[in-house]
């Protein structure tokens, strides 16, 4: 099946629950599954930058194929007034997530098949793991208009700045 007979706007329907609400994890998941969404991004890969596509985009929903490569990372980062579901379609990733435990962050491996998610507010860095490129599927539902980048400032304190939720996220100065 060609990109352009891949009725995404049907898949997001069928995830969409009564309330309005999405089931983003399992919505990533069935765009993960069409390989010819997202192997854009991998064509692309240039062994240097990280590469998207908006696979879809909608009032409601944005969902993005992203690329990842060596010491690539999001830094810590929050989607404002956005869920997020993600699966990763090739190679892996890694998930941190701060917590008040011994060390301040909790990482997971994200696999290929394997998947995160979150609701508003979860703050969050994705980095790369393994791939030549990795790939993961993101799924945003409302829009994801904005985001909250956090950085340190001189003295060691978080700082979160909300960006613009199509602007490229930079690499956090929060350590993993």
């Amino acid at each position: 099946m060609s990109v352009n007979a891949i009725d995404t706007a049907e898949i997001v329907r069928h995830h969409r629950n009564d309330d309005g609400t999405y089931r983003l994890v399992e919505l990533a998941l069935a765009i993960g599954a069409e390989r010819e969404l997202w192997q854009p991004v991998v064509d692309a890969a240039d062994g240097v930058n990280r590469h998207w596509r908006a696979v879809h985009e909608c009032d409601e929903v944005d969902i993005y194929a992203i690329s990842w490569l060596p010491g690539q990372t999001t830094g810590f980062h929050d989607h404002c007034d956005s869920s997020f579901g993600v699966t990763c379609v090739r190679g892996a990733i890694f998930e941190d997530r701060p917590w008040n435990g011994p060390g301040g962050v909790e990482t997971n491996r994200v696999e290929t098949g394997g998947t995160t998610g979150g609701v508003p507010g979860v703050m969050h860095v994705i980095r790369f793991a393994d791939g030549d490129p990795g790939v993961t599927i993101h799924c945003y539902a409302p829009k994801l208009l904005r985001v909250g980048q956090i950085f340190y400032d001189k003295d060691g304190r978080w700082i979160r700045r909300e960006r613009d939720g199509q602007e490229e996220l930079v690499e956090g100065l929060l350590p993993c």
